[in-house]
């Protein structure tokens, strides 16, 4: 049971990376369309805030599940030990 929940996990993680990759890039490829002619330094802040915001959203769609699943068994462990001592 276990590991068929885990295997669609995995498969709702990547299928969620792989839509939000999708909308960035649909997003960088009609931008000028959306927004308009961009000049100044708007247009690189704004790439390089959309690159660290996607960084973050993939990385807590990848790594998210299994740093809370780390995180809920370190936290029994380290219960049990207070109890124990």
């Amino acid at each position: 049971m276990w590991k068929n929940k885990l295997w669609l996990m995995s498969l709702i993680q990547a299928i969620l990376v792989s839509v939000y990759v999708f909308l960035v890039s649909w997003l960088m490829q009609n931008g000028e369309k959306i927004f308009g002619q961009v000049k100044g330094m708007l247009a690189p802040m704004t790439f390089l805030l959309l690159f660290v915001v996607s960084a973050a959203v993939t990385s807590a769609l990848v790594l998210g599940r299994p740093i809370l699943l780390y995180w809920e068994v370190l936290l029994a462990v380290n219960f049990l030990t207070l109890i124990f001592a």
